[in-house]
């Protein structure tokens, strides 16, 4: 059989350090932990871990010996011995923040085990972890996420995995596709594909385009994806597309003439406005409208298509062409957006403010008008939003974000191709959720908030600390990496004067919410003298605070936590320490 040179190498090294390793020789820190690491190489755990015992006890003085029985001690199974030795290294020597190769092999070291839990919770904890390494070690954890019996852990570890190019993961993504039987993961998989670029799966997401089998969110995901990795397309090929007798194909046309600003394929948009299909119809009409400001847009015969398109009976596909046509032509469009703003149903009325808001300076008067006339509270609230942002009725509008923020409701995100909705939450929290319906909240209302203090709203401060003190900030590490945006100059100011507030809970709370945003300075103070007096939720969330900021100076706090009681805490030490040392 044949051999690698690295193995031959790696056998070499064992050969070699064997020979030296005579009983009547003298301790020889570097031999022993050569032959340590030879046998961590080729996967030969117990023995890497004998090997340096042998050494620890020939010489317990040794720096290097224990260093490496810690380490051989994790990759063993032996958590509990590796954190006791560690616990006396670190009274011993310190941790040093300028040299973490050991340290990033301690934290290593808990990650795996966490991995290796019975516990959902601890497992995600080590892809979030793994994913902040970005190295060969965190996609090998990642890879196991991925195939991880919990749909809580595959479903982060899924999203994760998708902002990496890493080609194991690219494969073990194609697999998901194929064969995932969740839906929700195949989504999440469908779209992994597109932001990886694998170009290896446009053969299966051509499948989901074109079959009859698979639902409108898988279709709609798997035509995101291919358009998201080809940058190009030839133009018989596209105009086969969109003359094609399957509707994936045509619909995959208009997103492509879009995303690629093929303005010389816009003929091919104007004639899907008289699709058979709704689907088809409905991108048609949202690529026509982001294409508007090319010189060659043909606005009369999209004007002429669109006329019957208003009194369409699918609800989306009317409020997408009232939408265009509000772009080109405001009046035309104003009385039949306002009764849909009457629908008996809060979804058609929120979809329906939402694109309101969206159409932008050519739908300002519309928006003051639905804004005055409609009293559900989340149509005012969606174009108040609008208005703000492009300064219109100010007062007005302002006030209706702040009555919405003391309200008690849960807030949510319903996206459609169009843009994004505020609603009222109808999820539920099954215990399997990957981000909760509270999170979402969190994130909903802190944007709000944003939107206040970049407004100059003297009642920000105020508006934030109530927030602070009625809300725990439950914002979990997955769902920051995979969410939050970082806040407006003007709604960093207003946190920071809270890190004086006399209420711990506030400070703590505005320091956590700094951290999210990655802004440094006093938060990391305020939170290292927080954690001994808050319970154990509120110090995961500080540990993974800290880990956000990443200062290198916090290495000897971090390690000094790798020895709570509570796994989840010695995790998120861990995931901070990586997040520091790679940040």
């Amino acid at each position: 059989m044949k051999r690698s040179l690295l193995s031959l190498a790696a056998a070499g090294v064992l050969f070699v350090s064997s020979v030296a390793a005579d009983d009547s020789a003298p301790p020889d820190d570097s031999a022993a932990s050569r032959r340590v690491a030879a046998h961590l190489f080729i996967k030969d755990y117990q023995t890497a871990f004998q090997e340096a015992k042998w050494a620890y006890e020939a010489n317990p003085g040794s720096r290097t010996a224990i260093e490496d029985l810690i380490v051989a001690s994790f990759y063993t199974g032996q958590e509990s011995y590796g954190l006791t030795l560690f616990e006396n290294y670190r009274s011993r020597f310190g941790i040093d923040p300028e040299h973490t190769d050991f340290l990033e092999e301690v934290a290593f070291g808990v990650i795996r085990m966490g991995m290796n839990s019975c516990t959902p919770a601890l497992r995600l904890f080590s892809a979030l972890a793994a994913f902040h390494a970005n190295d060969a070690r965190g996609v090998a954890i990642l890879q196991k996420g991925l195939k991880d019996q919990s749909a809580l852990v595959r479903s982060a570890s899924i999203k994760l995995a998708a902002k990496l190019r890493d080609k194991t993961l690219q494969q073990e993504m194609l697999s998901i596709i194929a064969k995932e039987r969740l839906y929700d993961l195949k989504l999440d998989a469908i779209r992994a594909a597109g932001s990886m670029k694998i170009v290896e799966a446009k053969e299966l997401l051509i499948n989901i385009i074109t079959s009859d089998r698979e639902g409108d969110e898988a279709k709609a995901a798997a035509i995101e994806a291919y358009v998201n990795m080809d940058r190009s397309l030839r133009s018989e090929d596209l105009r086969r597309m969109a003359k094609s007798q399957r509707v994936g194909f045509r619909t995959l046309s208009a997103v492509a003439i879009e995303h690629l600003d093929l303005v010389e394929e816009i003929d091919i948009l104007v004639d899907h406005l008289s699709d058979t299909h709704r689907d088809v119809r409905r991108y048609a009409l949202i690529a026509l409208g982001r294409m508007m400001d090319k010189r060659e847009f043909p606005k009369e015969a999209v004007r002429k298509k669109l006329t019957p398109l208003l009194n369409e009976k699918d609800i989306s596909t009317r409020i997408n062409a009232l939408w265009l046509m509000t772009l080109i032509d405001p009046p035309a469009a104003e009385k039949l957006f306002l009764q849909c703003l009457e629908s008996p149903l809060v979804e058609v009325r929120v979809k329906t403010a939402s694109a309101i808001s969206s159409t932008g300076v050519p739908g300002m008067e519309l928006m003051k008008k639905a804004f005055r006339k409609s009293r559900c509270p989340y149509v005012r609230l969606n174009l108040a939003v609008g208005m703000v942002q492009l300064g219109i009725e100010d007062e007005e509008a302002l006030t209706t974000i702040k009555e919405a923020l003391a309200g008690d409701e849960r807030l949510a995100v319903v996206s459609d191709i169009l843009g994004d909705a505020i609603a009222p939450s109808k999820l539920s929290f099954s215990g399997d959720v990957l981000i909760t319906p509270e999170a979402v909240n969190q994130i909903v209302r802190l944007e709000l908030i944003n939107l206040l203090a970049v407004k100059g709203d003297p009642e920000t401060q105020t508006m934030l600390r109530t927030f602070l003190t009625e809300r725990r900030w439950g914002i979990t590490g997955v769902a920051s990496a995979l969410l939050m945006t970082e806040g407006d100059d003007e709604a960093k100011e207003s946190v920071k004067k809270l890190l004086d507030d006399p209420d711990k809970k506030v400070r703590v709370q505005a320091a956590v919410v700094l951290a999210s945003w990655r802004d440094r300075g006093r938060a990391l103070e305020i939170l290292e003298e927080a954690y001994e007096g808050v319970d154990r939720d509120l110090k995961i969330k500080v540990l993974e605070s800290i880990g956000h900021i990443g200062n290198k100076k916090q290495l000897p706090f971090l390690a000094e936590k790798l020895n709570e009681p509570y796994p989840t805490l010695r995790l998120a030490a861990s995931l901070a320490i990586i997040q520091t040392i790679y940040h």
